[in-house]
C-alpha cells in the first residue's frame, strides 16, 4: 500500500514538475514572442493614425464653398460634428463594448469564434474598433495569425496613448466606405448631400452598414441591399436598448434619398485649375498632398457667370454671320484622343476683371467650354496687345511735361526722322490717311500710329520699357521703336492688372487669385502681401483717365452707348496686325475689365474684326451688369484738384496773345500743379497775355470747342478746345527733320544689325510695324514686384526744347541749352537756339527762326549735329 502511494507520489510529482516546466518554458517563449511583437509594435509611429491626406476646400469671395480638389476624397471632422445616431450604429454594428475593453475584447473574440462554429462558416469578425483602426492605419493587409496578433499589440498601444474618443474620431476620419468617399463626413456629403452632423436615423445606420462591405452594401450601387443592411443595423440598436422598437420601425419605413453621386468629388474647371496651378507656386508639394486646406479665392461667381455667358453668347452671334469664315463651336466635335490643352479651332476668348481697390482677381475666363479645352487664355495665354499699350506710351510723355493740346504731326514718319527708327520702317494709320498737326490727345482718342511713335520718341523708349516693366506688363519688352504699338506679347491678366494704374491715381497693385490658406487647424499658411508702389503721377493718371474717357464717347469704343453703356468708364479698343487679336480694357472707379478675342492659332478673325467690333461688347455687357452696390461707378479722377488755363500747342506754355493770334492757344483742364509757370517764348508779345483762370472741379466739366477746319473735327476731354489743325502754315517745330544724313542708323543707341521690320498694322487694319510675334529679346535687369516703391517726379517747367517730336521737357535734365533772339538779327526776326546732347553723346542745335511779316507768322527750322549743319 504504502509503495503504491509512494509510486503514486512520485508520478504526481513528475507531472508536476513536467506541467511547471511546461508552463514555465510556455511562459519564457510566450513572453519573447510577446516581447517581439511589442518590439515590432513600436516601430509603428503612432502619431501618424491621425495624419489622413484629405480633400483641400476652396471658398469663393462670397465665403460659399466652390469645390473641392487634391488628396483623398476625405474631410476630416471633430467627433463632436458627427451624428450620435451613427456613433451608436457604428458601435451596434462594429463594436458594442468598445467604452470596456482596452483594445482587444476577449469576450467578443469568443463569442465570434462560437457563432461562426456553430453556423459553418465566418458570420461574425472579433476585432475591436482599436482594432481595426490599427489595421488600416498601420498597413496590416495580409490575412494570417501573425498579422492579428501584431494587430492586438498594437491596439492595446494605441489604448494606452489615446483617450477613447479619439480613438473612435480616428476610425470615423480613416474608415472607407465606398464609392471613393473616405471618412463619415464624405460619405455623409457624398451619399446624402449633408453633414455628418445632421444625419438621420436610417441614413446613419445606412453608413454604419456598408462598412464591412462597401461596394456590395453602396447606397448607390444596390439600394434594396443597402435598405436591408439597414434594417439589421437597426434591430441590433434596439436588442441593445439604443433605441426603442417603435423608432427603429419608423426608421426602417422610411426611403433613402441618395444624393448625387459627384457630390464630394474633385471639382474640375478653369478656375479650381488656376487655384492650383497658383497654390502650386505659393506652397510645398508636401503640403499640397497632404491636403486639408482652406483656400479663400478671390472669384466673386457672379460676376464670373456674367463674363462667362457674355463671352460665349457674344462670340456665338459673330459666327452666326453670313460669310463667317471659320469653325463654329457649335459644330465642334472634340477628338476623344486629344489632349484638352490642344488648341481649338473656332473662335476664343479671354476676360479678366478685377477690383480696382484690392488687386483682387474677380472674374477670369480662359475660353468658351471647359469641357473642350482646359487652357487658360485668361491667366496663361500671350498675345500681342496692340493699340492697347498706346496708353502707357501717352502717360510716360504726359509724366516728361506733355501737354494733351500740344501739336503732333500725323504725317508719315519719313525716313531718318528719328535716329533709332530703320529709314524703311514707316508704320502707317488704321484708316491709310494722314493729317497735319493734330493736338496730343487726337492721337490717343482715335488711335494714330504715327502720332503715337512721334509721342513714343518724345517720351524715349527707356522710359517706356521701363514703365511697361514695372507694371508687370512683361519682362522681355523689346528694345525697339515698334513697342510704341504694342507689338509684344502680354497676358490678358497682366493687361488688365496693369490697366489699374490710371483709375488708381498711378498706384500699382498686383493681382492676386488667392485671398487666404489655411490649414486643417486654423493656422494661416498663405496671405497676398497687398503691396502697393506708385507708378506715374496721380496728375499724369488723370490726363491719361479724361483722354479714355472720349475715346468710349468719341473715339475707337464711341460704340458703346449704342450697347447700352451708361456708367462712368474709360478704355481703350486694340487690335493687332491683319485682325489677328481684338481687345478692349477699360475700367470703372472700382473695376478694370480686359477682353480678348482671336483664334487660338494666330490668324485673321475676319475682316473689319476691330476691338470694338469684337471685345467691346462682351465688355459691356460684363461691366454693365456688375452690382452698383459692391462696384460702384464713383466719377473718375475724382478729388484730383484742376485748373482750367490757356496753353500754346507749340511751346506747351502758356498763351500769349501772339499764341492766340496764330490760332495756336487752347483752353484746357489740367491738374493744378500741371499748369505751366512760364509763357510761351515761340510767340513773342503783342497784347497783354492771357492769364490762367483757376478751377477746382471734381471731374472735368464741359466746356466749348474752338472752330476746327476739318469735316470730322476731333474730340478731346470735355472742358478743352483746342486749335485748329495746321495743314499749310506748318508749326515745324514739332516735326523735326532728319537729325543726321548718315546711312548709319541706330536702335536705343544701338547699331541697327538686322533688317528693317515687315509692315502690320497698329490699331487696325491698316499697315504698321512690328518684329515678329515670337523674337526672344534680353531680359529686363530689373525685377518689377522686388523694387521699391518709386515715386513720380515733379513735373516742372524749363526751357523750350525740341527734342524730337515734342518741344517740352524737364528743367531737371541738364541737357539743353537755348538762346534767344541773338542782337545780329534784321529788325522782325526772333531766333531760338537749342543744344540737345542726344543719348549717345552727341551735340544737336536746333535753330527756330520767326519772321514776323504784315500776313502773320513764318517759321523755319534748322539742325546742326556735332558741329555740322
Amino acid at each position: 500500500m504504502k509503495a503504491r502511494l509512494r509510486t503514486l507520489l512520485k508520478i504526481t510529482a513528475w507531472t508536476t514538475a513536467v506541467a511547471v516546466i511546461l508552463v514555465a518554458t510556455v511562459g519564457v517563449v510566450g513572453l519573447k514572442v510577446y516581447s517581439d511583437y511589442v518590439e515590432r509594435a513600436d516601430q509603428f509611429d503612432l502619431t501618424k493614425i491621425d495624419g489622413l491626406p484629405e480633400r483641400s476646400a476652396v471658398y469663393d469671395s462670397r465665403g460659399n464653398l466652390y469645390g473641392y480638389f487634391g488628396g483623398e476624397n476625405r474631410l476630416s471632422v471633430p467627433l463632436d460634428k458627427v451624428s450620435l445616431f451613427f456613433v451608436n450604429a457604428l458601435l451596434a454594428r462594429e463594436d458594442n463594448r468598445f467604452w470596456e475593453h482596452h483594445g482587444v475584447d476577449t469576450q467578443g473574440v469568443l463569442r465570434a469564434f462560437l457563432t461562426n462554429l456553430r453556423a459553418g462558416e465566418t458570420r461574425q469578425g472579433g476585432s475591436t474598433i482599436t482594432q481595426q483602426l490599427a489595421r488600416n492605419a498601420c498597413g496590416l493587409v495580409k490575412r494570417s495569425l501573425d498579422r492579428k496578433a501584431l494587430e492586438a499589440v498594437l491596439a492595446r498601444r494605441i489604448e494606452e496613448k489615446y483617450p477613447k474618443e479619439k480613438i473612435l474620431e480616428m476610425y470615423v476620419n480613416r474608415i472607407y466606405f465606398g464609392s471613393g468617399f473616405y471618412g463619415i463626413e464624405a460619405a455623409s456629403r457624398g451619399y446624402f448631400g449633408k453633414p455628418a452632423t445632421d444625419l438621420t436615423l436610417g441614413e446613419a445606420a445606412t453608413l454604419a452598414a456598408l462598412i464591412r462591405s462597401p461596394r456590395r452594401l453602396s447606397p448607390a450601387r444596390d439600394l434594396d441591399a443597402a435598405s436591408q443592411a439597414r434594417n439589421d443595423v437597426l434591430s441590433r440598436m434596439a436588442e441593445l436598448k439604443m433605441i426603442s422598437s417603435d423608432e427603429a420601425t419608423a426608421a426602417e419605413a422610411q426611403q433613402l434619398q441618395v444624393a448625387s453621386h459627384n457630390a464630394m468629388h474633385v471639382t474640375d474647371d478653369a478656375i479650381m485649375e488656376a487655384v492650383e496651378g497658383e497654390l502650386s507656386t505659393l506652397l510645398s508639394p508636401d503640403t499640397l498632398e497632404y491636403g486639408g486646406l482652406k483656400v479663400t479665392m478671390t472669384i466673386d461667381p457672379a460676376l464670373q457667370r456674367l463674363a462667362q455667358t457674355a463671352a460665349d453668347r457674344r462670340l456665338s452671334e459673330i459666327e452666326s454671320h453670313k460669310g463667317y469664315p471659320h469653325p463654329r463651336k457649335a459644330d465642334f466635335v472634340p477628338d476623344p484622343k486629344a489632349e484638352q490643352e490642344k488648341p481649338t479651332n473656332y473662335l476664343q476668348a479671354a476676360v479678366v476683371m478685377i477690383d480696382n481697390r484690392t488687386g483682387a482677381i474677380k472674374a477670369a475666363v480662359g475660353g468658351r467650354d471647359y469641357a473642350q479645352s482646359k487652357y487658360s487664355r485668361a491667366l496663361l495665354g500671350k498675345r500681342q496687345i496692340g493699340s492697347t499699350f498706346k496708353p502707357f506710351v501717352y502717360a510716360a510723355a504726359f509724366d516728361r511735361g506733355l501737354m494733351p493740346g500740344t501739336f503732333v504731326d500725323d504725317g508719315k514718319i519719313a525716313a531718318g526722322e528719328y535716329p533709332d527708327i530703320p529709314k524703311k520702317w514707316s508704320p502707317a494709320n488704321s484708316d491709310g490717311h494722314y493729317g497735319g498737326l493734330e493736338p496730343a490727345s487726337y492721337g490717343l482718342v482715335h488711335s494714330r500710329n504715327t502720332m503715337s511713335v512721334r509721342v513714343g520718341e518724345f517720351a524715349g523708349l527707356p522710359m517706356i520699357r521701363g514703365l511697361a516693366q514695372k507694371v508687370g506688363l512683361s519682362d522681355n519688352v523689346p528694345e525697339y521703336p515698334v513697342v510704341f504699338l504694342g507689338a509684344f506679347e502680354t497676358t490678358a491678366r497682366n493687361l488688365t492688372s496693369a490697366y489699374t494704374i490710371f483709375p488708381n491715381g498711378g498706384v500699382y497693385r498686383p493681382s492676386y487669385l488667392i485671398a487666404k490658406v489655411e490649414d486643417r487647424d486654423g493656422h494661416v499658411l498663405y496671405q497676398p502681401p497687398h503691396a502697393e508702389k506708385r507708378i506715374i503721377s496721380s496728375d499724369t493718371a488723370a490726363m491719361v483717365t479724361g483722354i479714355l474717357q472720349q475715346v468710349m464717347k468719341h473715339g475707337t469704343a464711341a460704340k458703346a452707348a449704342s450697347l447700352g453703356w451708361k456708367k462712368n468708364g474709360a478704355g481703350k479698343t486694340g487690335t493687332t496686325n491683319d485682325f489677328f487679336d481684338a481687345w478692349f480694357v477699360g475700367y470703372t472707379s472700382s473695376l478694370t475689365c480686359g477682353v480678348w478675342v482671336g483664334m487660338d492659332k494666330p490668324q485673321t478673325i475676319m475682316e473689319k474684326g476691330y476691338g470694338a467690333a469684337l471685345a467691346l461688347p462682351i465688355w459691356v455687357d460684363v461691366m454693365r451688369e456688375a452690382p452698383e452696390n459692391e462696384y460702384p461707378t464713383a466719377p473718375l479722377n475724382e478729388g484730383v484738384k484742376m485748373a482750367k488755363v490757356t496753353l500754346c500747342a507749340v511751346s506747351g506754355k502758356l498763351a500769349t496773345a501772339g499764341c492766340a493770334e496764330q490760332h495756336y492757344a487752347y483752353q484746357v483742364e489740367l491738374p493744378a500743379s500741371r499748369v505751366p509757370k512760364e509763357y510761351c517764348q515761340t510767340h513773342p508779345e503783342m497784347t497783354p497775355p492771357i492769364a490762367a483762370e483757376p478751377t477746382y472741379p471734381s471731374a472735368t466739366p464741359s466746356g466749348q470747342a474752338a472752330p476746327y477746319p476739318t469735316s470730322n473735327p476731333p474730340m478731346y476731354p470735355s472742358g478743352t478746345t483746342y486749335p485748329a489743325s495746321s495743314t499749310g502754315t506748318a508749326v515745324t517745330a514739332i516735326r523735326p527733320p532728319a537729325t543726321s544724313n548718315s546711312p548709319s542708323i541706330a536702335f536705343g543707341g544701338r547699331p541697327l544689325s538686322r533688317p528693317a521690320p515687315a509692315p502690320i498694322i497698329g490699331e487696325a487694319g491698316g499697315p504698321s510695324t512690328q518684329y515678329p510675334a515670337r523674337t526672344v529679346y534680353p531680359p529686363a535687369t530689373a525685377s518689377t514686384r522686388m523694387e521699391p516703391p518709386s515715386v513720380a517726379e515733379p513735373v516742372t517747367t524749363g526751357p523750350v526744347e525740341v527734342r524730337r517730336a515734342i518741344p517740352v521737357t524737364r528743367s531737371t535734365e541738364p541737357r539743353t541749352s537755348s538762346s534767344t533772339t541773338p542782337s545780329t538779327l534784321p529788325p522782325g526776326v526772333t531766333e531760338q537756339r537749342i543744344v540737345t546732347r542726344t543719348p549717345d553723346g552727341r551735340i544737336h542745335t536746333t535753330i527756330i527762326r520767326t519772321t514776323h511779316g504784315g500776313r502773320g507768322y513764318r517759321t523755319s527750322i534748322r539742325s546742326a549735329q556735332d558741329g555740322e549743319e
